[in-house]
């Protein structure tokens, strides 16, 4: 697929007290998804929250509207750059792009997101519930596998990685567990992995 090109467009300015609407636009070769966001100020004077509200997906060719994905119950920090609220890539490994918006980053830099597949049937997208549970996922195309990472503490992470099954399903291939003893410092790594269709898993303890 082509470049994606993103571009900031403020709808509306209104005072400091009151909320104001943006948009974030992003295409690819196909479609132009415009993000809306709108900035609330918050109730201490802090820095204010963004609530992304809705992707409006167009045709590029034409500009016709193809459908309004509706979002709720996301609110984040400002800060975060457009390119990590909406995020334009195949997901499903169909050649396809797909799109995921962020739903929550942690202050461990953990994310999570809401995603949407493209269905060629319909020529829509569709919402899916799949990857919603992986920690800050990266999709790799060319092994069909996804790795999701997530953090519990300053040494405590757990790496898993996913093959897309053909039916659709995620299958677990990998796994490795890192955890360190409050006493010694040290780290105990559990490492699991699918071995001719069996879990096989080795432990082994590393001295910080």
């Amino acid at each position: 697929m082509g470049s994606l090109f993103l571009v900031m467009l403020v709808l509306h300015s209104a005072p400091a007290e009151a909320a104001t609407q943006r948009v974030h636009t992003f295409r690819d070769q196909e479609f132009e998804f415009a993000l809306e966001v709108e900035q609330k100020p918050s109730a201490d004077g802090a820095s204010p929250f963004c609530e992304p509200r809705s992707v409006t997906v167009r045709r590029k060719q034409d500009g016709r509207e193809l459908q309004k994905l509706a979002l709720e119950g996301i609110l984040l920090e400002c800060g975060v750059a457009p390119g990590e609220l909406l995020i334009v890539e195949d997901l499903d490994f169909d050649g396809r792009k797909d799109l995921r918006v962020l739903r929550l980053l942690d202050a461990r830099l953990q994310s999570t997101f809401d995603y949407w597949v493209y269905d060629k049937k319909s020529g829509r997208f569709e919402k899916d519930t799949r990857f919603e549970a992986l920690s800050s996922p990266r999709f790799d195309a060319r092994t069909r596998t996804i790795t999701s990472v997530s953090r519990v503490g300053a040494m405590d992470k757990t790496v898993e990685k996913f093959r897309l099954l053909k039916n659709g399903k995620l299958e677990l291939i990998f796994r490795e567990e890192t955890t360190q003893d409050a006493l010694d410092g040290s780290l105990l790594v559990t490492t699991g992995r699918k071995v001719g269709g069996k879990w096989v898993e080795t432990t082994r303890q590393v001295e910080e």
